[in-house]
């Protein structure tokens, strides 16, 4: 290949091998140069794509890598969420087990006292215990019980939140748990010494019948001047059962001048019961009997105009009325 230089133009010769012809190709130097232009823009051109592309690439990587790192912490997030909602199931469990003992506590406690309305069950112990219980209703904005079904539908509510108030109750029902628990302890002691006095304290009747003749004055039968009676008379068929009215042991238990077979119980140092007329005596001086217990047969011994039982109730050795410490209506 050859050139010359003729008026601004290049001439190029092709010269092959063997006996081929001679080629020549002539090119304007203007061209030339608008050639070495294009071809440099051109190398420009493809230098900034490569450069752009690499730095794409680059970019793309990273942003890939910071897709990853997000995806993981999403991930983890949402296990801890999860745990989260697993930790609050178990607390609002344990709140309710809580809640749904401290109102049976209540319940037992409300049962109690209805059972024995004449306890006295005032203190200090009482006065905390309702003033936690006004705290913990206040609250809550209002007088119904701690509840919690609220708190798990409201949707308003983020997990803190209800975490943050879940605890806050569970504190509450911490509060007033031992408390409860002493009253109800408290309670207890004081309805099991109630039902001990109870149980030697003459509150049934000692027999089913008819009322013949009650406490006090009244028209004596043999001689028809007024008398004192002093006891309580209660007339039946004959052999019908007598019962003891309290617990107690039995201090006397045979004949007796105008009472006739007589059954006399020591309930208290100074409280004792006695029952006349009985065909039948059922137990004997010194033995232990139960408020209920059968201890003796109705009949007519003694000084006496039919068959019944003359029942007496006697404080410090001294007779009182009977019905002080009867129901109002006898069942029959």
């Amino acid at each position: 290949m050859s050139t010359k230089k003729d008026s601004g133009k290049l001439t190029f010769m092709i010269v092959p091998h063997g006996k081929s012809s001679t080629h020549s190709l002539q090119v304007s130097l203007k061209h030339l140069k608008l050639a070495g232009i294009g071809l440099a823009f051109l190398g420009c051109l493809g230098l900034y794509l490569f450069t752009d592309y690499i730095h794409m690439n680059a970019t793309y990587e990273r942003m890939q890598s910071k897709a990853q790192s997000l995806q993981e912490q999403a991930d983890a997030s949402k296990l801890e969420l999860q745990k989260g909602r697993e930790q609050f199931a178990s607390i609002m469990d344990q709140v309710k087990e809580m809640e749904a003992y401290v109102k049976q506590l209540e319940q037992m406690e409300q049962e109690i006292r209805s059972k024995s309305g004449s306890l006295s069950l005032s203190g200090p112990t009482d006065q905390h215990v309702a003033q936690v219980t006004q705290t913990v209703l206040a609250s809550r904005g209002g007088p119904e019980r701690i509840s919690l079904e609220q708190e798990v539908v409201d949707h308003e509510l983020n997990s803190e939140q209800m975490l943050q108030q879940t605890t806050a109750q569970l504190r509450s029902l911490q509060t007033r748990l031992p408390h409860t628990v002493g009253k109800i302890s408290h309670l207890q002691k004081e309805v099991e010494v109630w039902n001990e006095k109870m149980i030697h304290t003459p509150t049934i009747y000692p027999a089913v019948g008819t009322v013949t003749s009650r406490f006090g004055y009244r028209r004596d039968p043999f001689h028809g001047q007024k008398r004192f009676h002093d006891g309580f008379d209660i007339a039946n068929h004959y052999r019908s059962p007598i019962h003891a009215t309290a617990s107690g042991k039995v201090v006397f238990a045979q004949r007796m001048q105008g009472h006739g077979k007589m059954i006399r119980i020591a309930h208290s140092d100074t409280l004792h019961t006695s029952y006349s007329h009985l065909t039948e005596i059922a137990v004997s001086v010194g033995q232990e009997v139960k408020k209920g217990q059968v201890i003796g047969y109705m009949g007519s011994t003694g000084r006496s105009t039919g068959v019944h039982v003359h029942y007496m109730v006697y404080e410090n050795g001294q007779p009182v009325n009977p019905e002080k410490y009867l129901p109002e209506e006898r069942g029959k």
